[in-house]
């Protein structure tokens, strides 16, 4: 998913079928890239690009879940999604402290 202004690509978010570590779930979906330029930042372009995501996996077999390895900093903004941490935040050299962070769907969206 790829948020534009006017020409220029100043959101992203991508989506792939993955279970966690550790599961066998194969209804899992990973959230993985999300990033919003700084200047678009606080003006619900990543919101929008997260919810287009959640949108797409709870079309899809049902229950879900979906996750992401997500910046301990961002953790708020996932939280306001509906995601909860699982287990305690990590250090992703050389990218920092990051948080594992979940969202079961059991429902479709229509």
């Amino acid at each position: 998913m790829g948020a534009f202004l006017q020409q220029d690509l100043i959101g992203v978010g991508s989506l792939f079928r993955e279970a966690q570590d550790g599961s066998t779930n194969s209804t899992s979906w990973r959230i993985r890239g999300m990033a919003v330029l700084d200047s678009a930042q606080g003006q619900g372009v990543g919101g929008h690009i997260l919810q287009t995501l959640i949108n797409y996996a709870s079309k899809q077999e049902l229950p879900c879940a979906i996750w992401c390895n997500g910046r301990s900093t961002a953790q708020g903004f996932y939280t306001r999604f509906g995601f909860t941490q699982h287990g305690p935040i990590f250090d992703l050299p050389p990218i920092g402290p990051h948080v594992l962070l979940v969202k079961t769907i059991t429902s479709k969206i229509i």
